[in-house]
């Protein structure tokens, strides 16, 4: 029976395999604290999760202070990539992908938003053991 940490992690990889672009993912509480992480040796795990969490914070004042409902995503974009932060919809805490400036961004907002519903579950233990698959089963995906 695997653990809360491999169970994060094989949804990580799975995040990885898709979409080839992405070059690391922290999961991270609203604390700062990596809950589990994919991040090749030459990436600051600690530095990734701290930026994660500070915009986690800046983003959520903002959407609460304008009044714009409940605070869902952030977007990052640089010259030489971008950071997706995705809430932990239920839960406290966000997911960071680090990506490269080819990353379709759309995309990961749209696979992180399904693996994000399965980390809470993974958090509070209502994951049933199964496939952790975060590709529907009625889509086809494109190829990046």
């Amino acid at each position: 029976m695997q653990g809360v940490g491999q169970k994060l992690e094989q949804i990580l990889r799975e995040l990885e395999d898709m979409v080839p672009d992405v070059e690391a993912i922290v999961v991270v509480n609203d604390e700062g604290l990596t809950l589990a992480s994919s991040v090749p040796l030459g990436l600051d795990e600690d530095k990734i999760a701290a930026m994660a969490t500070i915009a986690l914070s800046l983003s959520e004042r903002a959407v609460k202070e304008l009044d714009k409902g409940d605070w869902d995503h952030a977007i990052i974009r640089g010259t030489k990539g971008v950071l997706v932060v995705h809430a932990l919809t239920g839960s406290s805490g966000a997911v960071a992908v680090l990506a490269s400036k080819e990353a379709k961004t759309g995309m990961i907002i749209y696979l992180v938003k399904r693996i994000a519903k399965k980390i809470v579950d993974v958090l509070e233990g209502k994951d049933e053991g199964g496939t952790l698959s975060v590709a529907a089963p009625d889509i086809n995906l494109p190829p990046l």
